[in-house]
């Protein structure tokens, strides 16, 4: 199975869709603008201490808001625009490792300078009825 049908990935992409709604929301304020996009990197590896994603990163894709994240198939992959614009970057970064038993990602997004944050989703069930939320057997990390 690849991840363009994989039930995990469509999760996984449904929260940076969530993420997106709430940066645009933000981002019509005082704090905005918003970012312009989110680069959605796949990350091999993971620090479980501080809960950071370790690379290599395995998979890139683009996201705008408006259509599915487009898978990015060049390399070198691109370095996300961290030019700042009120409280946020002009490119976005989500960032996750999927555990090999698949029952938990490692989550780590940055939006601005002081907007990141990381965190532990647990998977629960499989396929279509499969949810994520919160893992409380680990902390969080703010920015």
């Amino acid at each position: 199975m690849g991840w363009q049908s994989d039930w995990l990935y469509r999760l996984i992409f449904d929260e940076v869709a969530k993420l997106w709604s709430q940066a645009q929301q933000e981002g019509a304020g005082r704090f905005g603008p918003a970012p312009d996009r989110f680069y959605i990197q796949q990350y091999a590896d993971v620090d479980w201490e501080q809960l950071f994603c370790q690379l290599p990163v395995m998979r890139v894709w683009a996201f705008e808001g408006t259509t599915a994240p487009v898978l990015v198939t060049t390399l070198p992959f691109p370095t996300p625009d961290r030019a700042v614009r009120g409280m946020f970057f002009v490119d976005g970064v989500v960032q996750f490792h999927i555990t090999n038993d698949r029952k938990r990602i490692v989550w780590n997004h940055w939006l601005g300078r002081r907007y990141g944050r990381g965190k532990v989703l647990r998977v629960h069930g499989q396929g279509q009825a499969a949810t994520i939320d919160r893992d409380p057997a680990f902390g969080e990390w703010a920015s």
